[in-house]
This record gives C-alpha cells, sequence and structure tokens, in this order.
C-alpha cells in the first residue's frame, strides 16, 4: 500500500494519499487548494492519482478537489447525503451511504455520519486480498483523537438538532467497528471545528472507545448538553467557506504568482478600495506602516486570522518583509478563499516613503510604562484580546476584553453594553499573551478611527513578569466604563495599584470579595463616632477570620495630619509588598490619602497630584482645607524625594 498523511499546520488540517503502488492508482482524501504536494508524491512514487474523496463541505479552508481533478482528471467522489440543501453544486460521483469504490485490491466504503454537518461521509478501507473487513477509517470531522466534531457551526438553530445526529452517528455506525481499526481524522490539535482535539494525528477505535469523552455510555439527552458546552466562538470566515465549497471553488491553476507594485499604482489601488494587508512582525509595522493596513505577522496561524478580520471582497495588497515571504503568504491566503491578490508593495516601505505618501505608526507601550500609567490614574482603556479560556484564567483587574477576531464590533457593543462608548480620544492599550494578536487588533482599531491606541509587546507574561496586578476568576472586577470609582457601578475594592485599593461603606460580604483579590492587610479610617450598618468590632472579627490584618487609622478634619499619611504610606512600603485595602464612608479620604501616597512615590507636584485625582474622580480641590493640606504635605514631602 502506497500511505501518505499532508498536514498543514495553522489549520491544522490533515489530507490522505491512499492506493496501490503497483497497479498506480492512489485516492487522495480532504486535499488543500494549493495541490504540487500531491503532484509531486504521486510523481515521485510513479503513480496516478485516479480518485478523490470529500468527507463534507469543508468550512475551515478552501477544498482542493476541483483544482485537483482539473489537473488529473480524477474522479470527484462526494457525498450526495443531507438533503437538498446540502448537495454540491458542481459535475461530481454522487456517493450515498453504503456506496463502494474499489481502487486496486482496496475498498473504500463510504457511511453516512452526520452530526458535524448533514452530508458529512467517513471512509474506510479493506484490504480486499486479506479480508473485506474495513482496516482503516478515515473520519475527516465526525471523529477526532480525544473529541468528535463540533455541532454547532451551522448556527444556533441546527445546533441541537445536529447533536442528535452526532449521537447516533457514533452509536449506531462508528461503534460498530472492531477496535483494531486505525482511525486517520481530518484535523489535528489545534482546529477550531472541534474543542480538545489531542496531538497525535492518529488513532484506533478501541483507543477512542476507552478514552474519548464523548464516546463514553450516556443518555442522547445528556450527550447534548456536553457537547454544546464550551465550545469556542466560531470564526466568521466559516460561513463563506462553506459557501465556496458548496458552489466549488474557482481553479486557478497552481499557486498564483502577483506582480510588483510601484508605491504610485499602489496608491491608486487604495483609492479603487483595495487594502493592504501588512504581513510584517508587529514591530516592523509599529515603527511605521501604511495608514489603515491591516497587520497579520506571517506566522502559522495567518490564514485563520486573515479570515477573522480581513474583508473578502476586497482585493488585497501585500507588505512584506521580503520576497522571501511571498509564495508562503499567498499559500495561506487561497487556502482560506483570498484569490483578488491585487499584488505586492515592490520595495516596502521604502518605496511608499521615498515617494512622500503618508505614513503612521503604533506606538509600543511597555508592560512597565503602561503599569506607570494606570498608577497615575490616567483615564487609560486596557483591553485584553487574548481567547475566553486565557481570560478567564488570569487577567488585570478592569480590562475591557473582546477576542481580537471580534474586535471590529466587539469594542463598541461590549463598552455600549456596560454603559457608554468608548472615546476615540481616549488611550486604549491593547494586550495579548505576547503583543502578537494585540498588533492585529490596534491595527483594526486604527483603521475604525480610535486615535491613541498602543501594542503592549510581551503581553500579560511581561505585565506578571514586572509585578503588575493580575487575578482570575472569581472575584476578578470587569470592565467599565471610565467614571469616578464610587458611581453607580461601584467597586468596593477598586485597585489603584498594585499594592493600593481604596473603598467606601462595606457590607460583610464584601471583605470576601477583598480577601479574594488579595488584600493583605485592611486599613479602617473611620473614626469610632462614625455611624456605620457594619459595627468596628464585627468589621475587625471579619477581617480576622479570613486571615488578613486589621488596622484602625481614624481620619477626620482634625485627625489629618502628616503621620496618619506616613503611617499608610509605611504599611503600603512593607517589605513583604502585601497589598493594603483602605476604606471609609464614601471613599473620598481613603482615595485622598491613597492619591498622596502615590504621589510621594512617583514625585509628583502637587498640580500633578491633583490632574489625576481628577481623572479618577477624587474632587480633592472641592474641598479648601484638603487641598491646602495635600499642597503642604507634598511641597515638604518633594524636599525628602528629590534630597534638594
Amino acid at each position: 500500500m502506497l500511505f501518505r498523511q499532508f498536514y498543514i499546520d495553522g489549520l491544522a488540517q490533515i489530507s490522505y494519499m491512499v492506493g496501490n503502488r503497483a497497479p498506480g492508482a492512489v485516492a487522495v482524501i480532504d486535499p488543500i487548494r494549493d495541490i504540487d504536494l500531491y503532484l509531486d508524491t504521486a510523481r515521485q512514487e510513479g503513480v496516478r492519482i485516479t480518485h478523490i474523496f470529500e468527507t463534507h463541505i469543508h468550512a475551515d479552508f478552501v477544498s482542493g478537489a476541483r483544482e485537483l481533478a482539473a489537473r488529473t482528471g480524477a474522479a470527484m467522489c462526494l457525498s450526495a447525503e443531507g438533503g437538498p440543501d446540502w448537495q454540491y453544486q458542481f459535475d461530481h460521483l454522487p456517493l450515498h451511504d453504503g456506496t463502494t469504490i474499489d481502487i486496486g485490491q482496496y475498498r473504500f466504503a463510504a457511511w453516512h455520519t452526520p452530526g458535524h454537518t448533514p452530508e458529512h461521509l467517513m471512509f474506510t478501507v479493506a484490504d480486499l486480498s486479506r479480508s473485506p473487513e474495513p482496516w482503516m477509517a478515515f473520519t475527516g470531522d465526525f471523529l477526532f483523537v480525544g473529541d468528535v466534531g463540533r455541532p454547532d457551526l451551522l448556527g444556533e438553530a441546527a445546533a441541537a438538532g445536529l447533536a442528535e445526529a452526532l449521537y447516533d452517528s457514533i452509536h449506531a455506525k462508528l461503534l460498530t467497528l472492531n477496535d483494531g481499526v486505525e482511525v486517520y481524522p481530518g484535523h489535528g490539535e489545534g482546529s477550531l471545528c472541534g474543542r480538545n482535539l489531542g496531538s497525535k494525528r492518529s488513532t484506533t477505535i478501541g483507543y477512542e472507545r476507552r478514552f474519548n469523552y464523548a464516546l463514553q455510555p450516556m443518555p442522547k439527552d445528556a450527550f447534548v448538553r456536553l457537547i454544546l458546552e464550551g465550545q469556542p466562538p466560531a470564526p466568521p470566515y466559516f460561513r463563506r467557506m462553506k459557501r465556496m465549497n458548496r458552489e466549488g471553488p474557482r481553479v486557478l491553476g497552481g499557486v498564483p504568482e502577483p506582480k510588483g507594485l510601484s508605491a504610485t499604482e499602489v496608491k491608486a489601488s487604495l483609492n479603487e478600495g483595495a487594502v493592504v494587508l501588512d504581513a510584517r512582525r508587529p514591530e516592523a509595522f509599529g515603527g511605521a506602516h501604511i495608514p489603515d493596513a491591516f497587520n497579520i505577522p506571517l506566522d502559522k496561524l495567518f490564514a485563520t486570522w486573515v479570515g477573522y478580520v480581513v474583508p473578502a471582497d476586497q482585493a488585497v495588497i501585500l507588505l512584506l518583509d521580503g520576497p522571501a515571504q511571498l509564495n508562503e503568504t499567498i499559500r495561506q491566503l487561497i487556502r482560506v478563499g483570498y484569490d483578488a491578490i491585487a499584488g505586492y508593495v515592490d520595495g516596502g516601505m521604502t518605496a511608499w516613503e521615498m515617494n512622500g505618501y503618508p505614513v503612521t505608526s503604533l506606538p509600543q507601550l511597555s508592560a512597565q510604562d503602561l503599569r506607570s500609567r494606570v498608577e497615575r490614574g490616567e483615564p487609560l482603556v486596557v483591553l485584553d484580546v487574548r481567547t475566553d479560556s486565557e481570560w478567564l484564567a488570569e487577567r488585570y483587574p478592569y480590562a475591557l476584553h473582546v477576542h481580537a477576531g471580534y474586535v471590529t464590533d466587539g469594542l463598541q457593543k461590549y463598552a455600549g453594553e456596560a454603559g457608554g462608548s468608548i472615546d476615540p480620544d481616549r488611550p486604549i492599550a491593547v494586550m495579548c499573551r505576547s503583543g502578537h494578536r494585540a498588533s492585529i487588533a490596534a491595527s483594526i482599531l486604527q483603521r475604525q478611527g480610535y486615535r491613541q491606541v498602543f501594542n503592549v509587546p510581551g503581553g500579560i507574561v511581561a505585565w506578571k513578569h514586572i509585578g503588575g496586578l493580575v487575578c482570575s476568576e472569581p472575584g476578578c472586577p470587569d470592565y467599565r466604563p471610565w467614571q469616578p470609582w464610587w458611581g453607580d457601578a461601584k467597586d468596593p475594592a477598586f485597585r489603584l495599584s498594585d499594592r493600593l485599593g481604596i473603598g467606601g461603606q462595606l457590607t460583610e460580604a464584601d471583605f470576601d470579595l477583598i480577601k479574594a483579590r488579595g488584600y493583605k492587610t485592611v486599613v479602617n479610617l473611620r473614626s469610632p463616632q462614625e455611624r456605620s450598618p457594619l459595627p468596628f468590632a464585627l468589621e475587625e472579627a471579619r477581617v480576622r477570620e479570613l486571615g488578613m490584618e486589621y488596622v484602625s487609622l481614624p481620619v477626620t478634619r482634625e485627625t489629618l495630619t502628616t503621620e496618619t499619611v506616613d503611617r499608610l504610606s509605611g504599611l503600603v512600603q512593607r517589605d513583604d509588598r502585601a497589598p493594603v485595602f483602605v476604606h471609609c464612608a464614601s471613599g473620598r479620604r481613603s482615595g485622598a490619602l491613597a492619591i498622596l501616597h502615590l504621589a510621594v512615590e512617583h514625585g509628583w507636584t502637587a498640580e500633578q497630584t491633583f490632574e489625576r485625582a481628577r481623572n479618577l474622580g477624587f474632587e480633592c480641590e472641592s474641598d479648601a482645607h484638603l487641598r491646602a493640606f495635600m499642597r503642604e504635605y507634598l511641597e515638604g514631602k518633594r524636599i525628602v524625594v528629590s534630597g534638594q
């Protein structure tokens, strides 16, 4: 037997070549669109490609069946199951459940296995010289290593019905096969066509019967709930891929070779509606790029990210690091149906700049600079564009979360649900794990008219490395539109820095939240004479019960002294760096003392302190006594800090 497995990194797509060496006839199963890998293999092995099998109408890549058939004359053997809405709309050999095709001594049998899609087929192969029993199973997107194909890609309305069909396919078809049957799936780890694919690229029926969670005995309704829970969001381009593969992709006749465009030609194409796809590294894009360009750095996930964010109905102009990138870039583009490639910028950014055309940049904001801005109280939006699972595991509190693939619509939708839109002039620091996805999202925001966008290189990894505040569920506050923290969206445990938080009137339950956010010390600024729903003794008992230190530091207009502020600063600056939470009745006293501590730590002038207090909503200037005290305190401390 001639057997070859072809793995496409990034898409995690797997195709196969199977057949006879002696007669020289082979089949290709689920081919990718750039078909030279199959043609080269067939030529090297001295065989002919006579049949092309497709397991289903693919959603994550453009099928190469028509391309390969046009070059070889092979028969396209495609599903005729699933009903009228799921029929291929071009000439092919229709296959039904039970259809068999012999290629030499090998018998290919079609098994209708709906669930991932209505028309899905699994192909088994038997070696007739040994036994008519199946030996191999090519399961497409029905069965993976450790998982099964997701049934929700056709929309919420169809998901439950397809999940039920998937259950029936598993128990009525798949599990009737012998344990020794070798399984060759259509995708590997990293594919979005399943939820939890294993890293191996083949398995057996017996192994999956024993270890695959979806194949374990359970009622159908329990299976449906299990299989629909926690599926990752499907990229929006999947629906376009389905339509293209059903109607029949255009035959390209090979990997296109777009021409180089002069800067003048690029400018003219942009005026006619083309878009620039900048495939350079985020650092290069950040330094200088063509206005309104998409930045999607060329790597193994390039095709997927293009499918997420680049309009498919506009001509694409490529900006690359160099000519060596061109072939790989084109291959990845045609795999997800981007055929309208107008060309590439000949001479790159240098040529564009030499013509005097507009250039813009994407400023890079280091994790350290981001932390300084946050601690200064600047009205900065931190936008986290990682996946839901990454976000829930750990994140910077108060960050806005929108998956990078949905940032086009998600930012304003999210902000609107939270109570208001985001001002396009407000600074937005975009964060992911490393800065790669953040650069993609930031380029989209620039296209949408946001004028102060920053990429945070190193992302959450760098943020954690410098000791930036990180929390996880439960007890991690969500983003809210910028407003005084004690407003309608009051947060009882607001963070000013990694070691200092403030609050106002608290309930007993609020201390559980304070504990969950990592505070080690609670400082109560109220005097015993103040009326409060939570008596001092009860508050102290609850704080100590939760394992935190309790400090009573009464502050009134009369007792607001330099020594009081210094004592608070001493608690915050202890060597153990344990976070300190300070509260009073309204939050204004705790806010004022906290701002004073930060001002001394950063060496701010009084005017700078008042400005940053206003940014956070602390109206220090409305109280003449408080303002005078803060100015006098800072002027005295500035002499110590500066050494003057």
